[in-house]
């Protein structure tokens, strides 16, 4: 039990309190949960070292430095501590586990990042004492479900925040979840074989099979990349232009890129905005740094992949990618697809926002405003047009859509009997935006990414106006009737 100050102290004592800053009293609730968690991590200690079979609570209280009055007054039980002791010791590992997959930032190998993050803990001694508590004959029904809900609870997320990893870095969301869970259960699987065989070089050479034979797998999945730019070329519209590193290219205006899909694992999805210069990027770079967003410089390597001179790789507030780039290449040539759909230049994008009031203030410092809402939707502006980004609440982030513009109605209207004749899915259009005036055609990619042609956006002129608040209705999202009933961010709530 922590030591009580005397409540009538020393001269000395006070003297020496009196030229210093009285510390804080810690409250009645600080000093019990520090208590507590010294009574946890003695336990954890004492089961790490001895195994439960030979785990005694009265030795608890002497390891933690601690009365026996104290861990009773807590822990009144061998089972209560026994629970809230791997309960305690799953909750640090669920919380370090999801800081290493949501750190994981453009990885060369997410892949042996899950296999790593799931062998620390599966190859613990912790997870062996709670398969040890599940399996013995001593515990009753009561511990061994709390201690199966336990470890649910703290292992269910972490499956989620690797699976979103990889998701965000090219592999469809379904597929994500399902490797995620072959690769848990094959190191769960390992790490029970070593009770009867403990071969730690064995498990090295198969992890790093199972790893190469996930490569080898997704590798095979490259048909689907050339059959996004196929897409991207043939039906939708595009130039392609260049394809290296895994990386296919396309153009839609006098830049030599506008578009790229990237293979599997290589990256995640970005968009880019053009800054003025290089100058610019640094006062951005401060800005963002200043209001706590995550920003760096990219390298030669990322500049070169990017077809750029400079470029800031920066995360808005829901962790989307955002490259901020300066002096973009641009093509000698004339822009010139194998299809002529009337595109002439990539417009915009729509976002998926999961912290919008965050994303604003990220878009905000780069000097955007709101032109209007649709709902919680925000239409933002960084030039004179109504807007060129808009933010879509979403329960996950990523890019909803990439707006192309066409010359006139009429190659809106061409393209969507061309997608109707090949039975391309329309998911919404042809439309207008009320509050943009916006005309649109939404379609589906192969990949599931949503392409658009948009064309008659209105200007906003010289003077300013404060954002207009349009109801979250269908009819507030196209005035000419379309709805989606699809892609929820597009659906106004219609199911």
């Amino acid at each position: 039990m922590p030591v009580r100050a005397n409540r009538i102290p020393s001269t000395a004592s006070s003297a020496r309190r009196s030229v210093g800053t009285a510390a804080r009293r810690r409250t009645q609730a600080e000093r019990s949960e520090e208590t507590q968690t010294r009574i946890l991590k003695a336990a954890a200690n004492l089961i790490r070292k001895r195994g439960y079979a030979h785990f005694r609570t009265a030795e608890v209280a002497k390891e933690a430095g601690l009365s026996r009055g104290a861990q009773l007054h807590h822990f009144p039980t061998k089972d209560s501590l026994v629970v809230a002791t791997l309960e305690y010791v799953f909750e640090q590992a669920r919380v370090l586990s999801r800081r290493r997959a949501t750190a994981v930032n453009r990885p060369r190998d997410l892949i042996e990042a899950v296999i790593e993050d799931a062998r620390e803990f599966f190859f613990s001694e912790h997870f062996m004492v709670a398969i040890d508590i599940v399996l013995s004959t001593s515990t009753n029904q009561s511990v061994r479900k709390q201690i199966l809900d336990i470890s649910r609870k703290a292992r269910r997320p972490v499956e989620a925040a690797w699976s979103e990893a990889l998701a965000e870095n090219g592999v469809p969301g379904q597929l994500a979840s399902d490797i995620v869970a072959l690769t848990l259960s094959l190191v769960r699987g390992m790490a029970l074989r070593t009770l009867w065989d403990n071969d730690p070089k064995w498990f090295d050479e198969l992890f790093s099979l199972w790893r190469q034979m996930i490569k080898v797998f997704l590798r095979d999945r490259q048909p689907e990349l050339h059959a996004s730019a196929r897409f991207a070329a043939d039906i939708f519209g595009l130039q392609r232009v260049a394809e290296k590193n895994g990386e296919i290219a396309f153009r839609s205006d006098n830049r030599f890129r506008t578009l790229s899909f990237s293979d599997g694992l290589s990256q995640s999805s970005s968009i880019g905005i053009e800054v003025w210069d290089e100058q610019a990027l640094d006062q951005v770079e401060k800005r963002l740094s200043r209001n706590g967003f995550a920003v760096s410089r990219a390298t030669a390597h990322d500049c070169q992949l990017r077809y750029v001179q400079a470029a800031l790789l920066a995360s808005d507030g829901s962790g989307n990618s955002i490259d901020l780039v300066a002096r973009p290449t641009q093509s000698g040539r004339r822009y010139f697809p194998s299809r002529d759909a009337g595109i002439t230049q990539l417009h915009g994008v729509g976002m998926r926002s999961t912290d919008l009031d965050k994303d604003l203030q990220f878009w905000k410092e780069l000097g955007a405003e709101v032109s209007d809402w649709v709902g919680d939707i925000a239409y933002l502006r960084i030039d004179g047009l109504h807007h060129r980004i808009a933010l879509y609440p979403a329960k996950q982030r990523g890019l909803l859509y990439a707006a192309f513009e066409v010359e006139t109605l009429d190659n809106i209207m061409q393209n969507s009997y061309f997608m109707q004749e090949r039975q391309i899915k329309i998911v919404q259009g042809p439309g207008r935006e009320p509050c943009s005036k916006q005309i649109f055609l939404h379609v589906e990619g192969p990949d599931g990414i949503i392409f658009s042609y948009v064309n008659g956006m209105s200007e906003m002129g010289p003077a300013r106006r404060p954002a207009r608040q349009f109801p979250l209705v269908p009819e507030s999202l196209c005035e000419w009737g379309s709805e989606s009933k699809d892609v929820p961010e597009l659906s106004a709530g219609v199911d």
